[in-house]
Protein backbone atom coordinates (compact mmCIF):
# COMPACT_ATOMS: atom_id res chain seq x y z
CA UNK A 1 0.00 0.00 0.00
CA UNK A 2 3.22 2.03 -0.53
CA UNK A 3 2.83 3.19 -3.78
CA UNK A 4 0.17 6.04 -5.48
CA UNK A 5 -1.51 3.18 -7.66
CA UNK A 6 -2.61 1.12 -4.72
CA UNK A 7 -3.62 4.37 -3.10
CA UNK A 8 -5.37 5.20 -6.29
CA UNK A 9 -7.18 2.13 -6.70
CA UNK A 10 -8.76 2.98 -3.11
CA UNK A 11 -9.43 6.42 -3.83
CA UNK A 12 -11.66 5.40 -6.63
CA UNK A 13 -13.26 2.69 -4.46
CA UNK A 14 -14.04 4.94 -1.89
CA UNK A 15 -15.52 7.86 -4.51
CA UNK A 16 -17.43 5.43 -6.22
CA UNK A 17 -19.11 4.74 -2.67
CA UNK A 18 -19.54 8.69 -2.41
CA UNK A 19 -20.77 9.38 -5.48
CA UNK A 20 -23.27 6.07 -5.76
CA UNK A 21 -24.77 7.93 -2.69
CA UNK A 22 -25.66 10.71 -4.47
CA UNK A 23 -27.23 9.13 -7.58
CA UNK A 24 -30.29 9.68 -5.98
CA UNK A 25 -30.78 13.12 -7.01
CA UNK A 26 -32.87 14.98 -9.21
CA UNK A 27 -31.60 15.45 -12.92
CA UNK A 28 -31.81 19.20 -12.26
CA UNK A 29 -29.66 19.07 -8.97
CA UNK A 30 -27.17 17.03 -10.52
CA UNK A 31 -26.31 19.71 -13.02
CA UNK A 32 -24.31 21.48 -10.09
CA UNK A 33 -21.38 20.49 -7.83
CA UNK A 34 -22.44 19.25 -4.38
CA UNK A 35 -20.67 20.96 -1.24
CA UNK A 36 -17.45 19.12 -0.82
CA UNK A 37 -17.54 18.90 2.89
CA UNK A 38 -20.51 16.94 2.60
CA UNK A 39 -18.42 14.82 0.32
CA UNK A 40 -15.28 14.21 2.41
CA UNK A 41 -17.92 13.88 5.74
CA UNK A 42 -19.13 11.03 3.76
CA UNK A 43 -15.29 9.88 2.54
CA UNK A 44 -14.00 10.16 5.98
CA UNK A 45 -16.66 8.29 7.80
CA UNK A 46 -14.82 5.90 10.25
CA UNK A 47 -17.76 3.59 9.99
CA UNK A 48 -17.11 3.27 6.10
CA UNK A 49 -17.12 -0.73 5.60
CA UNK A 50 -14.75 -1.95 2.77
CA UNK A 51 -17.12 -5.12 1.92
CA UNK A 52 -18.03 -8.22 4.27
CA UNK A 53 -15.92 -10.40 1.53
CA UNK A 54 -12.86 -7.72 2.42
CA UNK A 55 -9.11 -9.88 2.51
CA UNK A 56 -8.14 -7.21 4.59
CA UNK A 57 -7.52 -7.33 8.36
CA UNK A 58 -9.45 -5.01 10.73
CA UNK A 59 -5.89 -3.56 11.27
CA UNK A 60 -5.12 -3.46 7.39
CA UNK A 61 -8.63 -1.44 6.70
CA UNK A 62 -8.42 0.79 9.79
CA UNK A 63 -4.82 1.80 7.96
CA UNK A 64 -6.23 2.01 4.31
CA UNK A 65 -9.07 4.52 5.64
CA UNK A 66 -6.46 6.30 6.77
CA UNK A 67 -4.30 6.71 3.86
CA UNK A 68 -7.41 7.59 2.01
CA UNK A 69 -9.03 9.95 4.37
CA UNK A 70 -5.05 12.16 3.84
CA UNK A 71 -4.96 11.83 0.35
CA UNK A 72 -8.01 13.35 -0.18
CA UNK A 73 -7.65 15.92 2.35
CA UNK A 74 -4.33 16.58 0.58
CA UNK A 75 -6.21 16.11 -3.22
CA UNK A 76 -10.01 16.89 -2.75
CA UNK A 77 -9.99 18.00 -6.55
CA UNK A 78 -9.92 13.85 -6.85
CA UNK A 79 -13.65 13.44 -5.16
CA UNK A 80 -14.93 16.76 -7.45
CA UNK A 81 -13.42 15.22 -10.53
CA UNK A 82 -14.78 12.07 -10.16
CA UNK A 83 -18.12 13.41 -9.17
CA UNK A 84 -18.33 15.81 -12.21
CA UNK A 85 -17.17 12.63 -14.71
CA UNK A 86 -20.46 10.62 -12.98
CA UNK A 87 -22.78 13.79 -13.76
CA UNK A 88 -21.92 14.42 -17.17
CA UNK A 89 -21.91 10.61 -17.80
CA UNK A 90 -25.76 10.82 -16.51
CA UNK A 91 -26.10 13.80 -18.55
CA UNK A 92 -25.16 12.49 -21.64
CA UNK A 93 -27.23 9.75 -21.06
CA UNK A 94 -30.26 11.78 -20.13
CA UNK A 95 -29.90 13.24 -23.33
CA UNK A 96 -29.76 10.13 -25.58
CA UNK A 97 -32.62 8.53 -23.59
CA UNK A 98 -34.92 11.77 -24.45
CA UNK A 99 -33.44 11.98 -27.90
CA UNK A 100 -35.03 8.27 -28.33
CA UNK A 101 -38.64 9.54 -26.93
CA UNK A 102 -38.40 13.06 -29.19
CA UNK A 103 -38.13 10.37 -32.39
CA UNK A 104 -40.93 7.76 -31.04
CA UNK A 105 -42.80 10.84 -29.99
CA UNK A 106 -42.07 13.64 -32.49
CA UNK A 107 -45.95 14.52 -32.91
CA UNK A 108 -46.43 14.62 -29.30
CA UNK A 109 -43.38 17.14 -28.61
CA UNK A 110 -43.65 19.09 -31.87
CA UNK A 111 -47.41 18.68 -33.35
CA UNK A 112 -49.62 17.58 -30.08
CA UNK A 113 -53.35 19.01 -30.69
CA UNK A 114 -53.42 21.02 -27.54
CA UNK A 115 -50.13 22.91 -27.78
CA UNK A 116 -49.96 26.39 -27.55
CA UNK A 117 -48.24 27.90 -30.09
CA UNK A 118 -46.68 31.29 -30.05
CA UNK A 119 -45.09 33.19 -33.41
CA UNK A 120 -45.15 31.64 -36.67
CA UNK A 121 -48.20 28.86 -36.85
CA UNK A 122 -46.79 27.60 -39.82
CA UNK A 123 -43.16 27.75 -39.08
CA UNK A 124 -40.91 25.60 -40.25
CA UNK A 125 -38.45 25.57 -37.21
CA UNK A 126 -39.83 25.12 -34.10
CA UNK A 127 -38.55 26.13 -30.79
CA UNK A 128 -40.35 23.65 -28.00
CA UNK A 129 -40.11 24.69 -24.08
CA UNK A 130 -41.29 22.91 -21.04
CA UNK A 131 -41.60 25.87 -18.19
CA UNK A 132 -42.83 26.47 -15.07
CA UNK A 133 -44.40 29.78 -13.91
CA UNK A 134 -42.44 29.79 -10.67
CA UNK A 135 -39.02 28.26 -12.04
CA UNK A 136 -36.40 31.10 -11.18
CA UNK A 137 -34.22 29.38 -14.47
CA UNK A 138 -37.38 29.68 -16.96
CA UNK A 139 -38.13 33.47 -15.61
CA UNK A 140 -34.58 34.37 -16.62
CA UNK A 141 -34.76 32.47 -20.10
CA UNK A 142 -37.86 34.69 -21.28
CA UNK A 143 -36.11 37.54 -22.04
CA UNK A 144 -33.95 35.31 -24.26
CA UNK A 145 -37.51 33.48 -25.39
CA UNK A 146 -39.04 36.42 -26.53
CA UNK A 147 -36.14 38.16 -28.20
CA UNK A 148 -35.78 34.97 -30.30
CA UNK A 149 -39.57 35.61 -31.23
CA UNK A 150 -38.99 38.97 -31.90
CA UNK A 151 -35.63 38.50 -33.83
CA UNK A 152 -37.25 35.38 -35.97
CA UNK A 153 -40.52 36.39 -37.23
CA UNK A 154 -40.62 32.83 -38.86
CA UNK A 155 -39.83 31.08 -35.90
CA UNK A 156 -42.78 28.73 -34.31
CA UNK A 157 -42.74 28.43 -30.65
CA UNK A 158 -44.84 25.97 -28.61
CA UNK A 159 -44.88 25.91 -25.07
CA UNK A 160 -45.39 23.18 -22.58
CA UNK A 161 -46.90 23.84 -19.63
CA UNK A 162 -45.04 21.53 -16.75
CA UNK A 163 -45.75 23.57 -13.34
CA UNK A 164 -43.32 21.44 -10.38
CA UNK A 165 -43.88 24.24 -8.13
CA UNK A 166 -46.99 23.58 -6.11
CA UNK A 167 -50.77 24.52 -6.78
CA UNK A 168 -50.03 28.14 -7.76
CA UNK A 169 -47.66 26.72 -10.53
CA UNK A 170 -50.82 24.74 -11.72
CA UNK A 171 -53.39 27.66 -11.68
CA UNK A 172 -50.77 29.54 -13.64
CA UNK A 173 -50.64 27.30 -16.07
CA UNK A 174 -53.79 26.41 -16.40
CA UNK A 175 -54.45 30.01 -16.85
CA UNK A 176 -52.24 30.46 -19.41
CA UNK A 177 -54.31 27.18 -21.22
CA UNK A 178 -57.61 28.76 -20.74
CA UNK A 179 -56.62 32.19 -21.92
CA UNK A 180 -55.70 30.83 -25.11
CA UNK A 181 -58.78 29.75 -26.30
CA UNK A 182 -60.23 33.52 -25.58
CA UNK A 183 -57.09 34.91 -27.47
CA UNK A 184 -53.41 33.91 -27.97
CA UNK A 185 -52.42 36.91 -28.25
CA UNK A 186 -53.29 37.91 -24.91
CA UNK A 187 -52.68 34.10 -23.71
CA UNK A 188 -48.72 35.04 -24.92
CA UNK A 189 -49.06 38.51 -22.55
CA UNK A 190 -50.57 36.34 -19.33
CA UNK A 191 -47.03 34.09 -20.06
CA UNK A 192 -44.96 37.14 -19.82
CA UNK A 193 -46.17 38.86 -17.20
CA UNK A 194 -46.23 35.65 -15.44
CA UNK A 195 -42.76 34.88 -15.98
CA UNK A 196 -41.37 38.51 -15.17
CA UNK A 197 -43.16 38.51 -11.83
CA UNK A 198 -40.74 38.96 -9.12
CA UNK A 199 -42.82 37.46 -6.11
CA UNK A 200 -44.20 33.95 -5.39
CA UNK A 201 -47.48 33.58 -7.24
CA UNK A 202 -50.63 33.45 -5.86
CA UNK A 203 -54.33 32.78 -7.07
CA UNK A 204 -55.28 36.14 -6.59
CA UNK A 205 -52.26 37.82 -8.14
CA UNK A 206 -52.89 35.70 -11.30
CA UNK A 207 -56.58 36.71 -11.58
CA UNK A 208 -54.98 40.10 -11.29
CA UNK A 209 -53.04 39.82 -14.50
CA UNK A 210 -55.64 38.51 -16.48
CA UNK A 211 -57.62 41.22 -15.64
CA UNK A 212 -54.66 43.30 -16.58
CA UNK A 213 -54.34 41.74 -19.95
CA UNK A 214 -57.74 41.81 -20.69
CA UNK A 215 -58.75 38.54 -20.26
CA UNK A 216 -62.96 37.50 -19.56
CA UNK A 217 -62.15 36.81 -15.98
CA UNK A 218 -65.68 34.86 -15.20
CA UNK A 219 -64.75 32.88 -18.30
CA UNK A 220 -61.27 32.40 -17.48
CA UNK A 221 -62.02 30.91 -14.41
CA UNK A 222 -64.40 28.25 -15.69
CA UNK A 223 -62.47 27.36 -18.70
CA UNK A 224 -59.25 27.02 -16.37
CA UNK A 225 -61.11 24.73 -14.06
CA UNK A 226 -62.97 22.41 -16.83
CA UNK A 227 -61.91 18.75 -17.25
CA UNK A 228 -60.22 19.49 -20.51
CA UNK A 229 -57.18 21.73 -19.72
CA UNK A 230 -56.57 19.09 -16.53
CA UNK A 231 -56.64 16.41 -19.55
CA UNK A 232 -54.26 18.48 -21.30
CA UNK A 233 -51.78 19.32 -18.77
CA UNK A 234 -51.81 15.73 -17.60
CA UNK A 235 -50.45 14.79 -21.29
CA UNK A 236 -47.90 17.39 -20.96
CA UNK A 237 -46.97 15.83 -17.45
CA UNK A 238 -47.05 12.24 -19.50
CA UNK A 239 -44.66 13.45 -22.15
CA UNK A 240 -42.27 15.05 -19.77
CA UNK A 241 -42.18 12.15 -17.51
CA UNK A 242 -41.48 9.91 -20.30
CA UNK A 243 -38.45 11.91 -21.74
CA UNK A 244 -37.80 11.69 -18.02
CA UNK A 245 -37.65 15.76 -17.64
CA UNK A 246 -37.31 16.38 -13.92
CA UNK A 247 -36.48 19.95 -13.85
CA UNK A 248 -37.37 23.01 -15.96
CA UNK A 249 -36.95 24.79 -18.35
CA UNK A 250 -36.26 22.09 -21.26
CA UNK A 251 -35.64 23.23 -24.55
CA UNK A 252 -36.70 21.55 -28.21
CA UNK A 253 -34.98 22.97 -31.05
CA UNK A 254 -36.54 21.25 -34.33
CA UNK A 255 -37.79 21.11 -37.41
CA UNK A 256 -41.53 21.40 -37.53
CA UNK A 257 -42.32 17.81 -38.95
CA UNK A 258 -39.98 16.01 -36.11
CA UNK A 259 -37.51 15.04 -38.43
CA UNK A 260 -34.59 16.64 -37.10
CA UNK A 261 -34.09 18.29 -33.86
CA UNK A 262 -31.46 19.49 -30.57
CA UNK A 263 -32.85 18.42 -27.17
CA UNK A 264 -31.20 21.13 -24.64
CA UNK A 265 -31.75 19.59 -21.15
CA UNK A 266 -31.28 23.18 -19.25
CA UNK A 267 -31.02 27.03 -19.62
CA UNK A 268 -28.57 28.34 -22.29
CA UNK A 269 -27.83 31.67 -24.15
CA UNK A 270 -29.41 33.51 -26.66
CA UNK A 271 -26.76 32.53 -28.90
CA UNK A 272 -26.70 29.53 -28.57
CA UNK A 273 -30.27 28.71 -29.26
CA UNK A 274 -29.50 31.74 -32.13
CA UNK A 275 -27.18 29.13 -33.85
CA UNK A 276 -29.66 25.98 -33.39
CA UNK A 277 -32.30 27.92 -34.93
CA UNK A 278 -30.36 28.71 -37.34
CA UNK A 279 -29.23 25.06 -38.19
CA UNK A 280 -32.30 24.07 -38.48
CA UNK A 281 -33.44 26.49 -40.79
CA UNK A 282 -30.69 25.48 -43.09
CA UNK A 283 -31.25 21.36 -42.80
CA UNK A 284 -33.27 20.15 -45.80
CA UNK A 285 -36.05 18.08 -43.86
CA UNK A 286 -35.98 15.26 -46.15
CA UNK A 287 -32.03 14.58 -45.15
CA UNK A 288 -32.07 12.28 -42.10
CA UNK A 289 -28.91 12.28 -39.89
CA UNK A 290 -27.93 8.87 -38.79
CA UNK A 291 -25.73 9.40 -36.00
CA UNK A 292 -26.54 11.99 -33.40
CA UNK A 293 -23.98 14.29 -32.77
CA UNK A 294 -23.43 15.92 -29.28
CA UNK A 295 -23.89 20.10 -29.30
CA UNK A 296 -22.16 22.21 -26.13
CA UNK A 297 -23.73 25.44 -25.58
CA UNK A 298 -22.35 28.28 -24.24
CA UNK A 299 -22.79 27.54 -20.67
CA UNK A 300 -21.62 23.81 -21.55
CA UNK A 301 -24.29 22.48 -21.24
CA UNK A 302 -24.33 19.46 -23.59
CA UNK A 303 -27.33 19.10 -26.16
CA UNK A 304 -28.68 16.34 -28.47
CA UNK A 305 -28.34 16.90 -32.12
CA UNK A 306 -30.70 14.16 -33.57
CA UNK A 307 -31.22 13.16 -36.77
Amino acid sequence: MKNTKDIMILVSFVVSIATSAMSTNSFAEQRHFPKAPHVLASVANPSLNLGKASAFSETQQTAIKGIVKQYIQQHPEVVMDAIYTMREKQLQDHIQYAQKVIRERATDVFNAPHDLVFGDLQGAVTLVEFLDYQCTHCKAMHDIVDALKAENPKLRIVIKELPIFGDSSVLGAKAVMAAYQQSPVKAWSLHKLLLAEKNALTDQRIWQLAEKVQLNLKRLKKVSQSKEIADRLEKTQTLANSMRVMGTPVFVVGRRDGMKFTFVPGATSKAHLNELIKQMTHLKSQKVVQEATVVSGENKAPNALSQ
